[in-house]
């Protein structure tokens, strides 16, 4: 791979007396998948993972990566000449704390970075850090397009209705809920919100699109006021129907591009109630009234599904437990009969069965498939160079998901092929214990998923044994297989779960070079039997853990 970007960056970096320039996986809406257009990162550094921060310095470069990506960006970045800082890991310097270091004349900091892609909690906690060590920090707005000549085209895929039958609601409920829920938080009634974040654009209107791979959204913003839903998307991507539903629901079209939102708030004096985790700070710097901030108005409403929605996922759980049950049988049938069987043909056949499910849309994501040693990369991906024959022995790791028109799965399964050392069982069995253990807890309310994590980790840590990624996370309906603001893992994030919420629950064990652990199921949160002030989970995931012994 020529590396001609990360020269022409340096180089730029020179002649305008930058100290780095940041360059986050996002785009404008803060997306953890993100369309071509917007994979700037990947194409500056070769590397492939979804979650990661790139910084160019004038001499070094280094990116940040979780837990999840720590092998795959080794193998990545190998010829890149960019530093691998493993984000997590006490002695890993921050993002500031590297910049900072790299400074050597004057304590005086210039940092590029195009404002639409880093949003305004990121930038102030930057910044703060920054002045904690002793710097002082000037921004500098840059755009992509001064050196991606060669960026692909926005998507232009068509949008379509996802009928209330499956979404349990209206959009003009929905909007109007929005409209109380912007009264009470912000003590106004003049007050707006812009939606920025592609899924809670999708799910507040009940459309779903194709800009994304293997995420049903589409590029759009949306201004809602007390009088006024202003959509901001590419009108080709609108058949006549889809036009005459949002002109019947009193919601104007208006023409996206980049930062389009940005005139309306140039024009207006709005009082915003908005979330600093997904408002970029191009949009935020035109502000001129700062009103309510707290977590996204439409991401707490999504996260908890209504009973329409819970009934529809239970159905999608049905069928996608009936297409992986079919591939286990035809998976042992395929080892048992010494077939050639690969981790790209075994992820094709796995497709295959979900297809033949009614209401099947696509994968959920790109299906892990991890054999062996493989399976310790916890977001592996096989290519034809990398693509590993299965045998009859040891750990195969799926990791996969449908998008059926009821619902969104997520499942993983470590397979038990034969041949396990004694330490491999042992390290199945806990992380298999642990994963029934949270999924059998009965709690108080305003509980959060930071309070849990524990359960799930126990059986490894009495093994002196651990994993470096969270537990569990939302998942959207027929939307992103990755949905907040609730999650279970080991950091403090202070929202309670509540019932109707989605979480999922995937402990795992990595050993390099050797296999990789994963056990997931997803899990509804509801109220327990025990009494009403107290919630529980039931095991939504239809699909039978393999046990051992």
């Amino acid at each position: 791979m020529e590396y001609y970007l990360l020269k022409k960056i340096q180089n730029y970096l020179q002649v305008n007396n930058l100290d780095a320039m940041i360059i986050p996986s996002i785009d404008p809406h803060m997306s953890e998948y993100v369309a071509e257009s917007f994979q700037f990162r990947k194409v500056v550094s070769g590397f492939t993972g979804s979650a990661g921060t790139l910084v160019v310095g004038k001499k070094e470069s280094a990116l940040w990566t979780d837990s999840r990506y720590y092998l795959q960006a080794e193998i990545e970045l190998q010829d890149s000449g960019i530093l691998l800082m493993r984000d997590g890991e006490e002695q890993t310097p921050s993002v500031a704390e590297w910049i900072f270091s790299q400074k050597t004349e004057t304590k005086e900091l210039l940092v590029g970075y195009d404002f639409s892609f880093i949003s305004v909690d990121w930038e102030k906690k930057f910044v703060t850090e920054i002045t904690h060590l002793g710097g002082i920090c000037n921004r500098f707005n840059v755009d992509y397009d001064e050196f991606w000549i060669d960026r692909p085209l926005m998507p232009s895929g068509e949008i379509w209705i996802y009928e209330e039958n499956f979404a349990g609601e209206s959009v003009g409920q929905k909007i109007e809920r929005l409209r109380k829920l912007m009264i009470e938080k912000s003590k106004r009634t003049d007050s707006y919100t812009i939606v920025s974040k592609l899924d809670e654009i999708a799910w507040l209107l009940n459309l779903r699109g194709s800009d994304v791979a293997y995420t049903p959204v589409f590029y759009a913003y949306l201004l809602v006021s007390q009088k006024q839903v202003v959509l901001y998307v590419d009108e080709q991507k609108l058949s006549p129907k889809v036009k005459a539903y949002l002109e019947e629901n009193n919601i104007e079209i208006k023409q996206y591009f980049k930062n389009c939102v940005l005139q309306e708030i140039e024009k207006e004096d709005l009082y915003l109630c908005y979330d600093s985790k997904v408002l970029s700070v191009a949009i935020f710097s035109l502000i001129k009234k700062v009103g309510y901030e707290g977590l996204s108005l439409v991401g707490e409403m999504k996260a908890i599904k209504n009973e329409t929605e819970i009934k529809n996922l239970r159905l999608a759980m049905k069928k996608d437990a009936k297409a992986i049950m079919a591939f286990e049988k035809w998976l042992f049938e395929a080892l048992q009969n010494k077939e050639d069987l690969t981790e790209i043909s075994v992820a094709e056949k796995l497709l295959f069965f979900r297809q033949q499910q009614d209401g099947f849309l696509s994968e959920s994501f790109a299906p892990i498939v991890a054999y062996a040693e493989h399976g310790a990369i916890v977001h592996y991906s096989a290519t034809p160079k990398t693509n590993k024959k299965i045998e009859s022995r040891g750990f195969l790791l799926i990791d996969s998901g449908g998008h059926y028109l009821e619902g969104t799965t997520d499942i993983t399964r470590t397979y038990c092929l034969g041949d396990l050392t004694e330490e491999m069982s042992q390290n199945y069995e806990a992380v298999r214990k642990g994963n029934e253990a949270l999924s059998k807890i009965v709690f108080p309310k305003g509980t959060c998923g930071f309070h849990l994590d524990v359960l799930a980790r126990q059986f490894l840590w009495q093994l002196g044994l651990n994993y470096g990624h969270g537990t569990g996370h939302g998942i959207g309906q027929c939307l992103c297989v990755h949905e907040g603001p609730q999650n279970i893992s080991q950091r403090v994030i202070e929202v309670p779960l509540q019932a109707g919420m989605i979480v999922s629950n995937e402990p795992g064990y990595y050993k390099s070079g050797e296999y990789g652990i994963r056990i997931e199921n997803q899990l509804l949160v509801k109220t327990s039997s025990v009494s009403e002030d107290f919630l529980c989970f039931e095991v939504l995931t239809q699909v039978p853990i393999q046990k051992l012994g």
